[in-house]
């Protein structure tokens, strides 16, 4: 008995070997990998104004000072036309003395004092209201105002739907006009996702009494691409 175990190890180990050595590689499936965009556009409901007091004089003090006084009140009628405290925030404070060049030599001029803030506005109908309310109070200086949406979530999801039949859309037509077709989805990577806000720095300001800034609002465009690989049969 002990023999005949002795007889049929190796012939056991050679078929395991032979079955390892001679199994036939499988050969690479062909895919095609494209990209696809989705786009949505939502309509905004947030402003952002950046707005600027401005003060000059031959004392820094005297320049300092005014220049408080103005800003408190600039910051009062915005809390008057209904934003909260927590939606005022200074994004810049300057002291500067102004300098000029007469014959090669610099002269000193008088001493400018900056103090910008940011204002956050919602509902955005109420930005032009806005603007007026702060300049009538003291703000000589209009810097910026931007707009946004302020729930982009079901646009983002409605935007990567979009870019994946699209991807879907051109893979068909790759693989189509190749004379094969299309097969089931092996991966996909989601490439990039922006919410681009809209930007208006030509605010037109009130020229009378009782006339109001005319501001619009526009768009936020949410884009998302992505990258899908298919079979192809």
């Amino acid at each position: 008995m002990k023999k005949i175990s002795m007889i049929f190890l190796p012939a056991a180990l050679l078929c395991v070997i032979s079955a390892c050595t001679i199994r036939p590689e499988q050969k690479n499936a062909r895919t095609v990998s494209v990209t696809g965009t989705g786009e949505v556009k939502v309509e905004n409901e947030k402003a952002e104004i950046s707005l600027s007091v401005l003060t000059r004089s031959s004392d820094v003090v005297q320049a300092s000072e005014e220049n408080a006084r103005k800003m408190e009140a600039v910051q009062k009628a915005l809390i008057d036309s209904g934003i909260s405290r927590n939606g005022i925030q200074t994004s810049g404070f300057h002291i500067n003395q102004e300098t000029s060049y007469v014959n090669g030599r610099t002269v000193l001029g008088q001493y400018a004092v900056s103090n910008r803030i940011t204002v956050s506005v919602s509902p955005i109908e109420k930005t032009g209201e806005v603007i007026d309310a702060a300049i009538k109070a003291g703000a000589n200086r209009f810097d910026s105002v931007s707009f946004s949406a302020v729930k982009t979530e079901d646009a983002e999801k409605q935007a990567r739907i979009l870019a994946l039949r699209d991807a879907g859309q051109k893979a068909a037509t790759l693989v189509s006009t190749s004379g094969a077709s299309l097969g089931n989805i092996i991966s996909i990577r989601e490439v990039s996702s922006h919410s681009g806000g809209a930007l208006n720095n030509s605010v037109a300001f009130a020229r009378s009494e009782g006339a109001a800034t005319p501001v619009s609002g526009g768009i936020t465009s949410v884009s998302v691409t992505v990258e899908a690989v298919y079979e192809i049969q």
